[in-house]
């Protein structure tokens, strides 16, 4: 059974629940290989991209995780992180240099 991926959801497990996967046929190593993947990019996005720390929270090493991200066909992933996280910072600094650009007018 292959599993189609909604592209607006990066976990693909909106609504996905064992349920749903049994009803499905998936079987339980597809099953294992959805949580695996959601665990990895949890991880990922709470560690800001650094695989290093992401490998640790999960208690595995650095290497796995690079072999796992290339599995799941998300290799580009932890720099996906970094550069939204490095836009997201930008923008906010604009948006503080815009609220001190108007105070000092005012």
């Amino acid at each position: 059974m292959k599993i189609e991926w909604d592209e607006s959801d990066e976990l693909g497990l909106a609504g996905f629940t064992a349920t749903h996967m049994l009803t499905a046929g998936c079987t339980e190593d597809e099953g294992i290989w959805v949580l695996r993947r959601a665990l990895v990019i949890r991880s990922l996005e709470m560690q800001r991209g650094n695989i290093t720390r992401a490998a640790k929270q999960l208690g595995r090493h650095r290497n796995t995780i690079m072999r796992e991200l290339a599995e799941f066909r998300i290799a580009d992933l932890p720099r996906r992180i970094r550069r939204a996280d490095r836009q997201a910072v930008l923008q906010f600094r604009r948006k503080v240099q815009a609220v001190e650009e108007r105070r000092s007018i005012a």
